[in-house]
């Protein structure tokens, strides 16, 4: 490629989906390989000199691909000579998430998947995608491993043209816009905590009525960030009124389940049985008592054209769901998850796994609205318990020990039935049947383990300061318990 600085293809425009809206009239994002017709798609599986099928469905393709997008499954009791016969298995992948990178093709012993023309399209796409110019500098003050800045520059990403950036007072803002310098390269604008919404929607309607009168003819994008504090409760008000005024922009919360520039308090946004310095544990509380509120729901409620909910592990999903909604000449909204490792009591480089297990385990599922019509984009492949997720945060210690189980159970009822809840409006069977259906229920004891670090450090003093603590912070190292797929089941 050219030492120039890439852009994207001029057929993309805005809408960085262009690859995926190729599939989608192909007629499948989730392709099954076996015995499909060979050219369709990303993928083919090679054939031997008999005219057999090279794959033998070990699943080692599934299990090197980053972003999950494989699964293959064999039967039991199926020769693996005779692994591609018809009834002997599976061999599926999510098109959609495919990001090209050829890790599957590569742990082939066999040379059993071999790319099509699409893939080298798609691969092409995605590295020019990665060289485009980063809408926020580096040296911004942003914690390490914070979630935020990882946001916004997926969400930029889609934007092509001259846009107008705005965000609340809150970490993001704080952290890259320090007087006198800034790490946002386009045009931004610093509002106070509660009006992000209210300031950007004055901003649209004035350049609006410099097109009318003839002064510019440029189309310019609006694109507002705010945290869960100032989008969630502080700024719900003028975030719902520019919603309902049918301003043409986009509003981006960036949800790390917390104040967090403030001292860790406690938002509506923070998960029930979490520590926070508003939220304490000890012998009258457990963390926080209330569930989060549901945002994306209450935007849904708008009736706005898209909505949708993202998670920074997924880039190729956000991005995709940023430049749909960039596209709309109305008022849109995107509500991503952004892990915090300061107020989750996490390690730095947990963050993209913490999003992608939050995911997983469907406390934070991924879907969109459009039009009203509820879409499901991500479905894992095996719910996993929301203890798992837990487990892997210092501010959720507390709940591993025996007399708090009841607060787990509790949680994890309200992850069950949020999710059966979404199933039913994105019109998805329900998890029950697709257990049974996909032969991946499995049982799994309702338990979370007690990483000693964290439980020797329950009841340490905190303070409210965001650059100082009364504590060490590398005495919190989250568990590593990346769970280890399996290819296919054996039970």
């Amino acid at each position: 490629m050219s030492e120039s600085p890439a852009r994207l293809p001029a057929a993309c425009g805005p809408d960085i989906a262009c690859e995926m809206s190729r599939l989608d009239a192909d007629g499948a994002n989730v392709r099954e390989l076996l015995g499909k017709p060979r050219g369709a798609g990303l993928f083919d599986l090679a054939l031997t000199q008999d005219g057999g099928c090279a794959c033998i469905l070990c699943g080692i393709c599934a299990k090197v691909c980053p972003v999950q997008c494989i699964d293959v499954r064999r039967e039991r009791k199926v020769d693996k000579t005779r692994a591609c016969e018809p009834g002997a298995g599976s061999f599926k992948v999510d098109e959609a998430r495919c990001i090209g990178c050829g890790h599957c093709i590569e742990s082939c012993a066999l040379n059993a998947l071999e790319p099509t023309p699409a893939l080298d399209r798609r691969r092409e796409f995605f590295q020019v995608l990665a060289t485009k110019e980063q809408g926020l500098a580096n040296g911004h003050g942003l914690c390490s491993g914070c979630g935020a800045s990882i946001v916004v520059q997926q969400v930029l990403s889609a934007v092509e043209g001259p846009y107008v950036a705005a965000s609340a007072t809150g970490c993001l803002e704080v952290s890259t816009s320090r007087y006198p310098y800034t790490a946002w390269k386009g045009s931004f604008i610093h509002t106070n905590f509660e009006n992000v919404a209210a300031t950007l929607s004055g901003v649209e309607t004035a350049f609006r009525a410099l097109r009318k009168k003839g002064a510019m003819d440029e189309h310019i994008k609006f694109i507002a960030f705010g945290g869960d504090g100032g989008t969630y409760d502080i700024g719900l008000q003028s975030l719902s009124g520019a919603m309902e005024r049918g301003h043409s922009m986009l509003y981006v919360c960036y949800d790390n389940g917390g104040y967090m520039n403030t001292g860790f308090q406690r938002s509506s946004a923070t998960p029930a049985g979490a520590w926070t310095s508003t939220s304490p544990v000890g012998t009258e509380l457990i963390g926080k008592e209330q569930h989060r509120k549901n945002l994306t729901e209450i935007m849904v409620a708008h009736r706005l054209e898209y909505v949708a909910q993202a998670s920074p592990h997924d880039p190729i999903d956000l991005i995709h769901k940023a430049s749909k909604a960039l596209s709309i000449d109305g008022p849109t909204f995107l509500n991503v998850l952004s892990p915090c490792p300061r107020g989750w009591r996490s390690e730095n480089h947990e963050t993209i796994e913490l999003a992608r297990e939050a995911a997983d385990t469907c406390y934070w599922p991924l879907f969109e609205v459009e039009h009203g019509r509820y879409h499901l984009t991500y479905r894992p492949k095996q719910k996993l318990p929301v203890a798992r997720w837990l487990e892997r945060q210092g501010r959720f210690a507390h709940l591993a020990r025996n007399e708090e189980h009841g607060m787990l159970v509790t949680i994890q009822q309200w992850v069950d039935d949020e999710w059966e809840l979404l199933l039913e409006k994105c019109r998805e069977v329900p998890e029950a049947q697709w257990a049974h259906t996909r032969r991946r229920a499995r049982e799994e004891d309702l338990v979370m383990n007690q990483p000693r670090l964290h439980t020797q450090s329950l009841g340490e003093p905190l303070t409210a300061s965001m650059t100082s603590s009364a504590i060490e912070w590398d005495r919190w190292p989250a568990l590593s318990s990346a769970m280890s797929w399996g290819a296919f089941d054996e039970d």
